[in-house]
């Protein structure tokens, strides 16, 4: 099978058949049936040569261009439906988990803070660039990509920043992750519908939309997801532009599109970082070389660089203009000097990979085929460029992100989600091609029963496990932290619907049909998924146990000032919970510098007493400095200074 122009002029690309290619053999016919065919033949000749003459020859179709009689309206609804299906996992008690990751406190605090002091200074001088500098615990933020903060501001605009509490924040900050990962979603299918058709784009859709990693962060108020909404749109856009695989697109499509990608890219390197541009661009620049008569897209990416160096210079030289640090950190966070040592690149790419691994477990046979498949004798022409499309891609990615020398984050794996599903349902839509021809390949007949036959444990190992999870506790075989309180009717119907979903992937594994049973897969990750969330975010693991005490805490600071208290040793920065759920700044101090501090604070008179927060093991010797209660869940202990005392605060340098 080897591609041929249709039309010089076109540039579209169509399958020629080849004695490789398996084809359905036609009926043995009689003398009198072979007779009339030949006359049939004979007269479809004439006529397509008398059509030649006139110069009415159709233009053909590519290789992926859907059958005359598919039914747009339904495409379009089963990608609604498939929407709708996803949105709820999404939602399933979105604000009910606290904020127990220090990390999405960070975010959230520094978002809070920066958006009421843009309220302040916006009403006082006016809007300029120094209200949307991010600020944490009262300090600039300089050294950290500011496009969160900004989405987050953008999301609490409708509210009041002065009076928001820390559960409506969080709902807001999360809401916003919710939706970045329906836009990413939206471009998984877009790029699956580039790079194979609908079939291909509804499965890839499917198996992004049930990946564990995918669904944890788009739960977060965390850079990951809307560094992976803005990535994949730039892709997304990037292939409309480029129309792998199709006629050439339209000057006017080509400017719309690596605009949108230049603008995404920007946005993207604003959440998270430059690490962004190389695990965005490449995978771009690896499509273009691969796609046929599409290098002189290069020019197009180059302006999609530009435009993103237009928004995010800007940034970087104010930053730098306040901070001569700014450039070394943002260097520091995609390559280390110190740090490029084949041991650790190994380590990183162990680490890392582990994680790629139980991220896919249910499908790791198939990411081998993917890898595999592109070299099958079955598959060639059109066909195995569009496979190499999607291979390629994700195999870049990953040799790109596991050995890279910056330190691990779960984080970093949804970067790889995207274009491993886009390579497990590209594959499944050339298997089902293959099948459709009557040759089922090697690789879905030694694969679907041994996947069917995980996929039945599993719809017995998940419910079972649900069911005894106190044995399972004292076991040691789950965290008492993580048990769920799930009702025995819940499990049951669990049972029923997994039990259903394997059945309904019998015939299209028992008769090779590779779409319908990885559709049927797909949705048992996303049922499981399902049950297991409500429940998941009641659990003593989703809850921080400080909260409780740091709000009652909150509500006895009207006319207090605030100290964090560290040792001169090694000190360590203010938990950044603590500070979330008091949403207030907390100048941070050592112990030496206690007395220099309270003597400031005597001075000046903001308020009338000081309350100094500080580590359980912390001890104060001074006669005017009183213990006022111990944070136990959270491991604080808590003093007081009377402002109004008149004893001198320097004496107390005892630890």
């Amino acid at each position: 099978m080897k591609p041929q122009r249709s039309n010089s002029s076109s540039g579209t690309y169509e399958l020629a058949t080849t004695p490789d290619e398996p084809t359905p053999r036609a009926p043995k016919q009689s003398a009198a049936s072979s007779s009339t065919t030949k006359q049939s033949s004979s007269k479809t000749k004439t006529s397509q040569s008398k059509s030649k003459g006139k110069g009415k020859n159709p233009q053909s179709t590519n290789a992926l261009s859907e059958p005359r009689n598919t039914n747009a309206w339904r495409n379009v609804l089963l990608f609604v439906l498939l929407l709708l299906t996803c949105l709820p996992i999404l939602l399933i008690n979105l604000g009910q988990p606290d904020v127990v990751d220090p990390n999405e406190a960070s975010y959230l605090l520094r978002s809070l803070q920066t958006w009421q002091r843009y309220d302040i200074l916006s009403d006082q001088r006016g809007f300029s660039l120094e209200c949307l500098i991010p600020h944490e615990n009262g300090e600039s933020a300089l050294n950290e990509p500011p496009g969160l903060t900004w989405t987050h501001m953008v999301w609490l605009m409708s509210m009041d920043p002065l009076h928001i509490t820390p559960g409506q924040l969080t709902l807001r900050a999360r809401f916003c992750s919710v939706f970045f990962a329906m836009i990413a979603i939206i471009c998984v299918y877009w790029a699956g519908y580039s790079l194979g058709r609908h079939r291909t784009a509804m499965l890839s859709m499917l198996v992004f939309a049930a990946n564990p990693v995918f669904l944890y962060y788009a739960r977060t108020a965390t850079p990951a997801m809307i560094q992976a909404g803005w990535g994949m749109l730039a892709i997304a856009t990037s292939l409309w532009a480029i129309r792998p695989l199709r006629p050439m697109p339209s000057t006017e499509r080509q400017f719309i599109g690596w605009v949108i990608c230049g603008l995404a890219l920007g946005a993207a390197t604003l959440a998270a970082g430059p690490i962004t541009l190389a695990t965005i661009v490449a995978p771009i620049f690896l499509l273009i070389l691969l796609c046929p008569d599409r290098v002189s897209h290069l020019i197009g990416l180059l302006a999609s660089l530009l435009i993103t160096l237009l928004l995010v210079v800007p940034w970087l030289m104010y930053a730098h203009e306040h901070n001569q640090q700014v450039w070394e950190h943002w260097l520091a966070s995609i390559i280390s000097v110190k740090q490029l040592e084949p041991g650790f690149l190994w380590e990183q790419t162990i680490k890392r990979g582990g994680w790629l691994l139980l991220a896919f477990a249910p499908w790791l046979m198939w990411i081998l085929a993917v890898i595999a498949q592109p070299f099958s004798r079955s598959t060639k022409g059109m066909r195995r460029i569009s496979l190499w499309l999607a291979s390629s891609w994700s195999l870049g990615v990953i040799l790109l992100v596991l050995p890279m020398p910056t330190p691990t984050k779960l984080s970093e794996l949804v970067l790889l989600i995207p274009p491993v599903c886009l390579a497990v349902g590209q594959l499944f839509n050339h298997l089902g091609d293959l099948c459709k021809a009557d040759h089922a390949p090697r690789t879905w007949r030694w694969l679907r029963w041994p996947q069917a036959c995980v996929f039945l444990a599993l719809s017995l190992i998940v419910p079972w496990c649900l069911a005894n999870q106190e044995a399972m506790v004292q076991a040691g075989f789950l965290p008492a932290s993580l048990a769920m309180a799930i009702p025995g009717k819940i499990i049951g119907a669990l049972l029923l619907c997994l039990i259903g979903l394997w059945i309904l992937s019998l015939p299209g594994v028992i008769n090779h049909r590779p779409a319908r049973a990885l559709v049927c897969w797909s949705l048992w990750c996303i049922a499981v998924a399902t049950v297991v969330m409500a429940p998941i975010t009641r659990t003593e693991a989703a809850s921080y146990a400080g909260r409780e005490d740091v709000l009652k805490l909150s509500n006895h600071l009207n006319n207090a000032s605030l100290l964090w208290l560290e040792r001169d040793v090694e000190p360590q920065s203010p938990d950044p919970r603590v500070l979330f759920y008091l949403q207030r700044s907390v100048p941070q101090i050592k112990f030496s510098q206690l007395g220099a501090a309270l003597q400031t604070l005597q001075t000046e008179r903001p308020s009338k007493y000081v309350v100094i927060i500080g580590p359980m093991d912390l001890r104060i010797d001074h006669p005017d400095i009183h213990p006022l209660n111990v944070l136990r869940d959270a491991r604080l202990r808590l003093w007081r200074y009377d402002i109004a005392d008149t004893t001198s605060p320097s004496n107390a340098t005892n630890q």
